[in-house]
């Protein structure tokens, strides 16, 4: 959970990657749903400047993801 945090900031910050909205969408999403309180805000933050067709997206690719257990992520 804290490892999934983790990666949603780097995502969103581009630290030591490109920044994504979508792969830190993704991480805060799981990480969330598993009661990371601070991802939860995150989300509601980030999802501001999304649209509801990149926010679908993400929701899907986190889906496929913890499904795949962290195999499909991409």
């Amino acid at each position: 959970m804290q490892g999934q945090y983790s990666l949603g900031l780097m995502n969103v910050k581009g630290h030591g990657i490109l920044k994504n909205q979508t792969q830190a969408f993704v991480w805060w999403f799981m990480s969330a749903g598993q009661g990371e309180k601070q991802a939860l805000e995150n989300l509601h933050t980030l999802s501001k400047s999304m649209t509801e067709e990149q926010i679908a997206q993400a929701q899907a690719l986190a889906t496929k993801c913890w499904e795949s257990q962290f195999q499909d992520c991409d």
